[in-house]
């Protein structure tokens, strides 16, 4: 785990967001309830993101395709694993990549494998796609974080000469 991102870009990305407003609501009884809208960053941060895939991951990623969850009270993500071998658009999933933007509210406890694992505003980390994880339901205030999916089809293809 490494801190990529200052408190203060951090801030930057949910303002941004925010003032873009393409929030999408996905809601869903007794599984999930929350906002996700994309997450726009420079080509620089986009090179660190990457990079950090390289350097900790070992995986040359091309596409990155970023977003932003936002809770608000009430809202949850009940226990789950994101790679589903049923579903086209999860089923190559290999690692999520997450990153809490913002610390001022209350719950949305990061739950991952049944064991609490809050991490530090810009501190970027990541996990295989099979793992259950969750976030307990916002009691006050906003929360966001930024996630995003490396996909066996987001990868760089080396061109064989055979």
């Amino acid at each position: 785990m490494e801190k990529l991102f200052t408190k203060e870009e951090c801030s930057e990305m949910i303002k941004n967001a925010e003032k873009e407003n393409k929030w999408q609501r996905n809601e869903r009884l007794t599984k999930y309830s929350y906002f996700t809208c994309p997450l726009r960053l420079n080509e620089n941060q986009i090179t660190t993101v990457k990079k950090y895939c390289k350097d900790y991951l070992n995986l040359d990623v091309e596409n990155i395709s970023l977003g932003i969850l936002k809770y608000l009270p009430n809202d949850f993500f009940a226990r789950h694993k994101d790679k589903v071998s049923n579903l086209e658009f999860n089923s190559d999933f290999i690692y999520n990549v997450n990153m809490r933007l913002n610390d001022d509210y209350e719950g949305g406890d990061f739950y991952l494998n049944d064991k609490l694992f809050n991490q530090e505003v810009g501190l970027i980390y990541n996990y295989t796609s099979d793992v259950y994880h969750e976030v307990t339901p916002i009691t006050s205030g906003i929360r966001y974080s930024a996630l995003f999916y490396i996909r066996e089809r987001d990868l760089k293809r080396t061109q064989s000469l055979l």
